[in-house]
């Protein structure tokens, strides 16, 4: 879907929308588990690439008093902007962190890849934010318990949906 469709989706749509990008590590190694769920489930899942939509922002050192400051790159799409605000409270502030680990809020929350949300009637059903915590690099494959442990958790995503998945634009 578009960032736009996507926006309508969330508004009051019901079902799965799934935002990644396709060189993101993490995706890949999730998507296979999370297509074999829909599938069993009989359930569409939405696609949203979210890499060239979302604002790009980092640290740069600032030259008036030799710091680091945080610097807008790029700004998001507003579609973009509209989803934070319609998933505002299952985002988490995006903060960036430089060589020292000194921390920087950059003022505005971040939609991370991969995003699983179920949505039924425009409400946030459920949510699910990365693989699981027990995969420490994107480039690593599941492991079969792993992928057990993620299956169940986009199942139990997918069933927080009362009605069909199917989307009632």
């Amino acid at each position: 879907v578009t960032d736009t469709e996507a926006v309508e989706l969330l508004k009051e749509g019901t079902g799965v929308i799934y935002f990644g990008f396709a060189k993101c590590p993490w995706c890949r190694s999730m998507i296979t588990t999370l297509t074999n769920v829909a599938k069993e489930n009989k359930t569409t899942i939405y696609y949203l690439d979210i890499l060239n939509i979302r604002s790009q922002i980092e640290l740069v050192k600032d030259s008036e008093n030799d710091s680091m400051k945080v610097e807008v790159k790029e700004k998001g799409t507003q579609s973009y902007y509209e989803l934070l605000k319609l998933l505002d409270s299952k985002l988490s502030d995006f903060v960036l962190t430089d060589e020292l680990g000194k921390k920087f809020n950059t003022g505005e929350k971040r939609l991370y890849a991969p995003t699983v949300v179920a949505f039924e009637n425009g409400k946030i059903k459920d949510f699910h934010v990365g693989t699981i915590d027990s995969q420490e690099n994107g480039y690593t494959k599941l492991t079969e318990k792993q992928e057990k442990e993620l299956n169940k958790i986009f199942t139990t995503l997918i069933k927080s949906i009362k009605n069909s998945c199917s989307s009632t634009k």
